[in-house]
């Protein structure tokens, strides 16, 4: 039965007037299990791979996986204009596969409810690092690395870039990238290498990563490592995986209390940012 035109605008009209829906809780299903590792100083920056003694400290992971390698640098004001909005703005190269290259936008908040009406984002999943727990919206825009370097990064190509692949994290960005273009600045570029395998001696699969990352023109000489995994934020086997790793490194003597992250870690060696 056709609805009386009147009765039809009636309708649209009440749909439009109702309050955009926040996030809650049940929309982060996935969760990140993340742990900062205080390896000896005299390793090496760029392992080629994990033999040695860096294989006796993560003998509780059966490794896996060849190497990747990725080159990462991040964008935003001297003043940190992108942070004081609480995003995140990553480039990220894929050398060993750079169809998988993107930059990716990151919202992220203490709780839900802070987020408001998110749509077609890649994943909404709740962090948690060395203990401390944080929520996070992010998405993900293709990006093809013969257009878009990595080590010297045209901000106006990714800004467009942003815009056409995805309207919804345009509209995270835009007053920055409109107000602020001429004082938009790259990080140092670091080099990303990571390596995958299950946890032993629990029971189901998971996947844990160790990264390595450490500056692409090695300077400074000094890096960072850290060991994680995900899974869904429902699987309450998950915080037993933690405990195991959080256990296996105390007990080898590197695990480390750091709240300094892979990118505050990255804006802090980079000059322009301090």
């Amino acid at each position: 039965m056709r609805l009386p035109a009147c009765y039809t605008l009636f309708l649209a009209s009440v749909f439009f007037a109702l309050p955009a829906q926040a996030l809650d809780k049940q929309d982060f299903d996935q969760v990140e299990y993340a742990f900062d590792i205080n390896e000896p100083k005299t390793f090496e920056m760029a392992p080629k791979s994990l033999a040695g003694k860096r294989a006796d400290y993560y003998d509780f992971v059966d490794f896996k996986s060849k190497r990747k390698e990725k080159l990462v640098t991040y964008l935003d004001t001297p003043d940190r204009q992108f942070s004081k909005k609480s995003l995140i703005v990553r480039v990220r190269e894929d050398l060993k596969k750079p169809g998988k290259s993107k930059i990716t936008v990151k919202l992220r908040a203490p709780s839900p409810e802070q987020f408001g009406d998110l749509k077609n984002y890649k994943k909404a999943e709740i962090d948690i690092e060395n203990g401390q727990k944080k929520y996070s919206v992010s998405y993900d825009i293709k990006m093809d690395p013969t257009r878009i370097d990595v080590r010297k990064v045209d901000v106006k190509a990714v800004a467009e870039q942003i815009r056409k692949g995805s309207s919804d994290a345009w509209a995270l960005v835009e007053p920055v990238f409109s107000q602020y273009a001429d004082q938009i600045r790259q990080t140092i570029v670091m080099r990303a290498l990571s390596w995958e395998g299950l946890v032993t001696e629990i029971s189901g699969k998971v996947e844990a990563e160790y990264a390595v990352w450490s500056p692409y023109y090695r300077s400074p000489k000094t890096f960072i490592s850290e060991i994680s995994f995900k899974g869904s934020a429902s699987d309450e086997s998950l915080g037993r995986v933690a405990q195991r790793i959080k256990d296996a490194l105390k007990e080898k003597g590197i695990d480390s209390d750091s709240t300094l992250s892979k990118t505050k870690t990255t804006f802090g060696l980079s000059p322009e940012f301090n």
